[in-house]
């Protein structure tokens, strides 16, 4: 037996259970509120026995209703609410009227029977519209679950993808501008190959992790920096503050290089008018900021920051991005977060 059916059967398991406290938690409130609306009290017997007498001459009954209209509900299916919902209604009374015949047959060869046409009528609606909105619920709840998972894989299908045609093409620029070095300056173009090593060496240490120590990724970011910054000569700069909060926090791998290679992307920059990109690190989280430099006719597709947020949403924390029209800022929470220790 694979984990999967093991799984498939627990959740069965635990979907009947929930259903079987709903029916216990759904009699007692229905007795309880049958009893004021018929007698005007919430214990009309006389004894604890003629209590457990009405209790298994109405539990089963009830039971079999909830259970009879869960297996409608749930295994009924239609492109259509509206038609799904009006045939389990009408449908959810053909089996209250089964269930009423049941419990003619069985009961009458130890008692004689007394129905109440209106009291069962409005148990089964009760019991109806309690199990649709249930499944409504949870089917809304899956779909949306299996809608962000699906959102997740394409954006992660595009963003390898657009890793795939970046990285050569870096690779491509970076070795363009150690032929230059090499020639005007043969000390930079060692550190250059240096800064370049380690972020090649970070990409292969780092392509299967779900998070890397926030403070790799700085240093992965500040070799990183260091290649555009020589890349662009002196046009492209970043600035790293509160270097201090790092401590145990956890993030999203290549997160800050995407950021800095989304600003590079979108915005035009010269000797006259540098980017600067503030990296702020926080207890909670890193901000990235930049001025707005928008170039002529750029296509923006977001891709990398949809994929960052879908990364973000799985780990129930929130990617902040805003944008004034003169500065663009994201705030990228830690994943996990192990307060240092006073």
């Amino acid at each position: 037996m694979n984990t999967t059916h093991i799984q498939a059967k627990e959740s069965k398991v635990k979907t009947w259970a929930g259903w079987l406290i709903t029916i216990l938690l759904y009699y007692a409130w229905f007795s309880v509120f049958y009893d004021l609306i018929t007698t005007h009290s919430i214990f009309p017997y006389a004894s604890i026995a003629q209590y457990m007498r009405n209790f298994w001459l109405n539990f089963l009954p009830i039971s079999l209703t909830f259970i009879l209209n869960i297996i409608l509900v749930t295994q009924y299916h239609c492109h259509s609410i509206y038609k799904k919902v009006a045939i389990d209604f009408v449908v959810s009374f053909a089996l209250m009227f089964l269930v009423i015949g049941l419990y003619y047959v069985v009961y009458g060869l130890f008692i004689s029977p007394n129905v109440d046409i209106p009291g069962v009528t409005m148990n089964n609606v009760l019991i109806f519209l309690i199990v649709e909105v249930v499944f409504y619920i949870r089917n809304f709840k899956r779909e949306a679950k299996e809608k962000e998972e699906a959102e997740r894989r394409t954006l992660q299908y595009r963003l390898e993808a657009l890793q795939a045609q970046v990285n050569p093409h870096f690779l491509f620029n970076s070795l363009n501008i150690l032929k230059s070095l090499i020639i005007t300056d043969t000390d930079q173009s060692l550190a250059f190959v240096d800064r370049l090593s380690d972020i090649y060496r970070y990409l292969l240490a780092n392509r299967d992790s779900r998070s890397v120590s926030l403070k790799d990724e700085l240093e992965f970011m500040d070799s990183y920096a260091s290649v555009l910054s020589m890349r662009f000569a002196e046009k492209f700069k970043v600035e790293v503050k509160g270097r201090d909060n790092v401590h145990q926090q956890e993030m999203v791998p290549y997160s800050l290089q995407l950021l800095l290679e989304n600003v590079v992307k979108h915005n035009a920059f010269s000797r006259k008018s540098p980017m600067v990109v503030t990296v702020m690190v926080g207890l909670e989280s890193v901000t990235v900021c930049n001025p707005i430099h928008r170039k002529p006719n750029a296509t923006t597709s977001h891709f990398g920051l949809r994929y960052l947020a879908s990364l973000c949403r799985s780990e129930n924390q929130e990617l902040r991005i805003s944008d004034d029209g003169t500065t663009f800022k994201v705030e990228l929470p830690y994943l996990h977060h192990t307060p240092q220790q006073p």
